[in-house]
């Protein structure tokens, strides 16, 4: 499993309480399949919320990652 990057920007700088896929590739600097991947099987399994064939991530998933990750 891929382990998250140090996050480039701020997580208040994503608006809302959800972060799609492109958002969080802006947060970590990760790819798009690396997120994906990290959907699919790894860091954020089940915190996926998914509207119809959109992907969305709560931000307080995010948050909880980066607090374990330190």
């Amino acid at each position: 499993m891929a382990k998250l990057r140090k996050p480039r920007i701020s997580l208040d700088e994503i608006p809302g309480d959800l972060a799609t896929v492109k958002d969080i590739c802006d947060w970590t600097g990760a790819s798009k399949n690396t997120v994906y991947e990290w959907c699919r099987s790894g860091l954020l399994r089940g915190e996926v919320v998914r509207f119809g064939r959109q992907i969305r991530i709560p931000k307080r998933a995010l948050a909880r990652l980066l607090e374990e990750d330190s």
